[in-house]
């Protein structure tokens, strides 16, 4: 298929993002793409030159590509600093309550919430650059690249520990399943023993073994019709991967999973996580309510990857900086177990959204999580969900705690908080919070009304207090108190009951987005009109079926006698694309050399493309010696040359010297023994099988040569001597 480079998807976002009021959603994924594309350069160019590249080869301004190369190089030290706070614990201690104990005292640490609020610091010099957009939404944007992938980071650590993966790979067990894992453990023994490990080799480890256990997952809210109702809103699981930092994950217009994964040990037991570097978390918006029901929706209509009953969710967690820091809590002379209370509102204020308030139980999710206030510790602590569970999530007892935050808060001098830290000590974010608190709860639980109604005296008490009162937040509390003193309890439907033709209807919403964001256009046709179709870029069905991979559309389209050989655009066959399409996990290699069997007897193996490569150029230039014993087991050249005069071997060689990652060189060195190898062997079974008349006019042809050689040095002997 159409390459599609970085500096391609990277001009396409900064467009999208130009035109961000006409499609958010597809801006957003542009520039994800792009970040991930980047992402992946990054990996395959030697240390210290990424920013050079982003300049000479991408076309990004001096200081735009300064600032990219630091969001990243920045997301690698942090990254660093979590190994190496787990990497405290030896390998004969390495349990998963140990590990877990190591990395909650590193997110308790206030330089880790330092470190997840720092913005590069640079100057904007890319204003009127084409690549402006782009490069504004890296650096700024609340949703973008610059602290999304550093809350991504904390949130898959403790998932990959919370699951038992990190037991299993880095404990005293060593069962180690795949070459990845083996990896990753190795650099943490090298940690461990006090060798040096950059921040680029620690973030490649853990990216590749992650990329292995994390599952992708996407979830969307649907509306369902019936007879008794117009909508029913339902959140549900599509199953559909889009981005994240290390290649899986998801992102949709309203927030991001940042973590789901299998539990190691119980295949039917499932984590989830959610990151937000804002200390404002109703910016969160229903994200995580709608997800995790979503996924209990998937998992009771046994929806992809839930097709076997009895799966639940094990945990859910949730990571955003300390609202009250140590800082803040220092300035409002606040005790650990005040501080405590206080952050423990940014989960509650979540509970304050129109949608969590339309059905009973599906607040429960917020109940349900395990908070961490990074920079000051964990505030509460999770339990299980199983879908349509009766579940008494003691919303009493939240409500006690909520009311014991804002007495906290009633008794801070305000005024002298504000002259000893010099700035409002997040009085416009904790305030607003702890209202959006108990509305949530009263609304969303009007059975802890009247647990919460003792706020009412703190309540009036805080909007009097010097640096609040005569300021709109007077005002805000006043009316807070006003409505849980005479508001009655509203009531609250009942959660709904997914009937037989609800399910039907999910189901088919799903297939219908898991086609429209995997299928395209030319697959459709070819499976239900010419098989042969192609798009304008002249690919196949085929070329996208091996250019995602996919083993079955493939194996479903040869059997419907696809052209195979037939070439898109730039020459290139499907085994071209299979051949040449990145595979980073020792999953995705096999896969990947799985779909080039397939392709390989249907393919004229030895074709060229516009720059004279053949499939294994493609293969050998990614460093991909899986696929490269594939294509030399059926029979592929090794000996020809591309427009350049390279030999795959040449190309191999050339990707172990520049690449950075220990496994993808290991890899790559393979490759170039294979082919060495493989290209002297074919010489010689090709000398052993030669016609005898054709040897026979080798060797005239030769002795010609020699005589041709042979015959001017004569002459000239004969010169000299007469």
């Amino acid at each position: 298929m159409a390459k599609r480079t970085p500096k391609s998807l990277v001009h396409q976002a900064s467009l999208a993002l130009s035109r961000v009021d006409a499609d958010h959603d597809r801006a957003e994924t542009a520039a994800w793409h792009a970040c991930r594309a980047l992402d992946e350069l990054r990996d395959e160019l030697p240390e210290g030159t990424f920013e050079d590249h982003l300049r000479e080869q991408v076309g990004m301004s001096y200081s735009g590509a300064k600032m990219v190369s630091e969001v990243f190089a920045d997301r690698d030290d942090f990254l660093h600093s979590s190994a190496q706070a787990v990497a405290l614990v030896p390998e004969a201690q390495a349990t998963t309550a140990r590990l877990q104990k190591a990395h909650e005292a590193h997110l308790a640490d206030p330089a880790t919430r330092t470190a997840l609020s720092r913005s590069p610091r640079t100057n904007h010099g890319w204003e009127g650059d084409s690549m402006a957009p782009l490069l504004d939404w890296i650096h700024g944007a609340e949703n973008g690249l610059t602290k999304t992938v550093k809350g991504e980071a904390i949130a898959r650590m403790d998932l990959y520990i919370r699951s038992g993966w990190a037991e299993k790979d880095l404990g005293p067990a060593g069962e180690c399943e795949t070459h990845n894992a083996g990896s990753l453990r190795d650099v943490f023994q090298k940690l461990r023993s006090g060798e040096t490990v950059s921040p680029h080799e620690m973030k490649a480890s853990l990216d590749a073994r992650w990329q292995e256990v994390f599952v992708p997952v996407r979830v969307d809210k649907v509306h369902l019709h019936d007879q008794r109702h117009d909508k029913t809103a339902v959140a549900f699981e599509s199953g559909v991967p889009t981005f994240s930092m290390d290649g899986k994950g998801m992102t949709e217009a309203g927030g991001r999973i940042d973590g789901f994964i299998r539990d190691a040990r119980d295949p039917k037991a499932w984590h989830m996580a959610f990151a937000s570097t804002s200390e404002d978390s109703r910016k969160q918006g229903d994200q995580m309510t709608r997800h995790v029901g979503g996924v209990l929706t998937g998992m009771a209509i046994s929806a992809p990857p839930w097709e076997e009953g009895g799966h639940r969710i094990a945990s859910v967690s949730y990571y955003a900086p300390a609202i009250a820091s140590e800082s803040r809590a220092k300035a409002m002379d606040l005790t650990s177990k005040q501080q405590e209370a206080i952050n423990r509102l940014a989960l509650y204020a979540q509970l304050d959204d129109p949608y969590v308030r339309q059905h009973q139980g599906v607040g429960d999710a917020v109940l349900a999580t395990t908070h961490y206030a990074i920079g000051a510790g964990r505030t509460t602590t999770g339990r299980e969900l199983v879908p349509q569970e009766q579940r008494d999530m003691s919303p009493a007892h939240h409500a006690r705690q909520a009311v014991d935050a804002v007495k906290a808060l009633a008794n801070v001098d305000w005024d002298r908080a504000f002259r000893n830290t010099g700035e409002k000590s997040g009085r416009e974010i904790i305030i607003p919070l702890a209202q959006s608190a108990l509305d949530g709860l009263a609304k969303h639980y009007p059975d802890a009304l009247a647990e919460l109604k003792k706020a009412v005296p703190h309540l009036k008490r805080l909007s009097g207090a010097d640096g609040i009162a005569h300021t709109g937040l007077e005002r805000d509390l006043l009316g807070t108190a006003a409505g849980l003193k005479h508001v009655p309890a509203s009531k609250i439907q009942n959660t709904p009951t997914l009937t037989d033709d609800h399910v039907g209807q999910l189901k088919r919403h799903i297939a219908i987005a898991n086609a429209r964001d995997t299928v395209k256009g030319v697959v459709h046709e070819a499976l239900h009109k010419n098989v042969d179709a192609q798009d304008e870029e002249g690919n196949t069905a085929l070329h996208v079926a091996a250019g995602e991979r996919d083993l079955q559309l493939t194996q479903k389209l040869l059997s419907r006698r696809i052209d195979a050989t037939a070439q898109n655009a730039e020459g290139q066959s499907a085994l071209h694309v299979a051949a040449g399409t990145s595979a980073r996990t020792a999953r995705a290699q096999n896969d990947q050399a799985q779909l080039v069997a397939l392709l390989a007897p249907h393919s004229a193996l030895d074709t060229q493309d516009q720059d004279g490569n053949t499939a294994m150029h493609l293969a050998a230039a990614k460093g991909l010696d899986r696929t490269v014993g594939e294509l030399l087991r059926h029979g592929a050249d090794p000996s020809l040359r591309n427009q350049q005069g390279e030999k795959p071997v040449d190309l191999a060689r050339g990707y172990a010297r520049q690449v950075s990652s220990p496994t993808l060189r290991l890899s790559a060195d393979r490759s170039a023994m294979t082919l060495e190898i493989a290209e002297q062997q074919r010489a010689m079974v090709m000398a052993q099988f030669k016609h005898p008349a054709q040897m026979k006019a080798e060797r005239e042809t030769q002795g010609r040569a020699v005589d041709r050689d042979v015959a001017p040095a004569q002459e000239r002997g004969r010169r000299v001597r007469y």
